[in-house]
C-alpha cells in the first residue's frame, strides 16, 4: 500500500501526522509512505528527521487583514496544484491522509479529483480550515476522540453531540459543563458518579447494541466539555471508562470559524530590521515576532536546538516543564495588529536555536508550533 499524507504548518499538525505515519508502517513494514508539506515551515525540517521523505508545495495561507497579498498567495495555489497533480501521478498513492494545514488543502483535493480515496484527521476540537473545505471529498473522517464527537454550527440553538459505544454498553450518562475541563474532569465524574445531581443526562431512545447515539444540546455561545460514562449490563456507571471532549460552540448567527489565530517565526536581528545589528549582533542575537488573534495565554520556551533534540517527551511537556509564560503586555501585543518583536541576546555563536510556543485560544483550544531560526547564528 503507498500513502501519500499531507499538512503540517505546526506541530499540531505535523506530530499527528508522523504518529499515523509510525503506526502504518508498524502495522505493515512494506507500506510506500510520502509526504507532502508547504515549503519553508518546520514539516520540512521534522518529517525527514522522523525518517520520511517530504516534497515541499510553494502554498501559503491567505492574509486576511491584508487582502491586497494574497494575488501571489492565489498564483502560489495553483502552481501548488500543479505540482501536487505531478506527485499524485508519480507516486500513486491508494489513499491520501490529510491532517491539515495549508498543503493538505491543495494536495488532498487534487488527490481526490484524480480518484484517491482519501482520509481526513481532525485532532482539533473545532474543525480547522482546511479539514471543513475537504469535508465533502473525504471517504472517512477521524477524530482524535474515539468515544465521542460534537458538531457545533451557526444555523441552530443546538449543539450534536455523537456517543460511539459497543454491544456490552446498556446506557450513557452524561454532563455538559462550561468551560473546558477535558484535561481534569475529576469533579463532573464525582458528579457523574454521585447519580442524583440533576444536571446529569441520559441518551434517551437508547439502543442496546447500536454503534453510535445522537443528540442535541440547546446551548448559548461559548465554551464547554461533555463528560459521559457508559452504564454496563446491570446499569451500573463505568465511571472509569468515561470520556471528556471540549468544544467551542458559536451560538445562533454567530461566525463559523472563530477567528483565533496565531503566527510565530524566530529571525536574525538583521532579517528583521538591519537597524537592529549595532545593539544585537546576528553572531549572538535573534528575534521572535508573534502575531495572533483571541490568544487567551502564550507560553513560550527556548534552548540550543541540540538539547531540545534530547528531550525524550512531547514538546508541550516540555514547555509546560520548563517554559515561560509571556506577561499580559506582550500577550495584548500579541493580539494587536502589528503584533509583538522581542529579542534573545549573549547567544552562543555558530548554534542553531529552536523556541517552543504554546497558545491557548478564548475558545479553550490549545495549540503548539515549533520554530527553528532561519540559519545558524553566525561567529566562529
Amino acid at each position: 500500500m503507498k500513502y501519500l499524507i499531507s499538512g503540517g504548518g505546526t506541530g499540531g499538525h505535523i506530530f499527528p501526522a508522523v504518529s499515523i505515519a509510525n503506526a502504518l508502517r508498524e502495522a505493515d513494514p512494506s507500506c510506500e509512505i510520502l509526504f507532502v508539506g508547504a515549503l519553508g515551515r518546520m514539516e520540512m525540517e521534522r518529517v525527514p528527521q522522523a525518517g520520511y521523505p517530504i516534497i515541499g508545495l510553494p502554498v501559503k495561507g491567505f492574509d486576511r487583514s491584508r487582502p491586497w497579498k494574497n494575488v501571489r498567495v492565489v498564483i502560489d495555489l495553483i502552481r501548488s496544484m500543479m505540482q501536487a497533480r505531478k506527485i499524485v501521478r508519480d507516486f500513486r498513492p491508494d489513499v491520501g491522509i490529510g491532517v491539515g494545514g495549508y498543503a493538505s488543502g491543495a494536495a488532498m483535493k487534487v488527490a481526490a479529483k484524480m480518484g484517491v480515496p482519501i482520509l481526513l484527521q481532525e485532532q482539533n476540537g473545532f474543525a480547522g480550515v482546511t479539514n471543513k473545505l475537504l469535508k465533502d471529498d473525504a471517504k472517512k473522517i477521524c477524530v482524535a476522540y474515539e468515544g465521542m464527537d460534537v458538531a457545533a454550527d451557526n444555523t441552530t440553538i443546538a449543539a450534536k453531540l455523537k456517543f460511539t459505544y459497543g454491544d456490552d454498553v446498556t446506557g450513557i450518562k452524561y454532563l455538559i459543563v462550561n468551560g473546558n475541563v477535558e484535561k481534569n474532569p475529576a469533579e463532573a465524574l464525582a458528579i457523574l458518579a454521585s447519580g442524583t445531581d440533576e444536571n446529569i443526562l441520559s441518551v434517551e431512545h437508547f439502543k442496546r447494541g447500536g454503534k453510535e447515539a445522537n443528540i442535541k444540546a440547546g446551548l448559548e455561545g461559548g465554551l464547554y466539555t461533555v463528560v459521559a460514562a457508559p452504564a454496563d449490563k446491570a446499569g451500573a456507571l463505568r465511571i472509569k471508562e468515561a470520556t471528556a471532549k471540549s468544544f467551542y460552540f458559536p451560538g445562533l448567527g454567530a461566525a463559523e470559524d472563530h477567528p483565533c489565530e496565531f503566527n510565530a517565526a524566530l529571525v536574525l536581528p538583521s532579517t528583521y530590521n538591519p537597524a537592529l545589528v549595532a545593539n544585537y549582533p546576528d553572531e549572538t542575537s535573534l528575534v521572535y515576532m508573534a502575531l495572533g488573534t483571541e490568544i487567551a495565554s502564550v507560553k513560550t520556551y527556548i534552548n540550543k536546538s541540540s538539547v531540545i533534540a534530547t528531550w525524550e517527551g512531547t514538546p508541550e511537556e516540555l514547555v509546560a516543564a520548563y517554559g515561560t509564560d509571556v506577561s499580559a503586555a506582550v500577550l495584548e501585543k500579541i493580539n494587536s495588529e502589528n503584533g509583538y518583536a522581542g529579542v534573545y541576546n549573549n547567544l552562543t555563536p555558530g548554534t542553531e536555536y529552536t523556541m517552543i510556543f504554546v497558545d491557548t485560544h478564548t475558545d479553550g483550544n490549545r495549540f503548539f508550533g515549533i520554530y527553528d531560526n532561519a540559519k545558524e547564528i553566525h561567529g566562529g
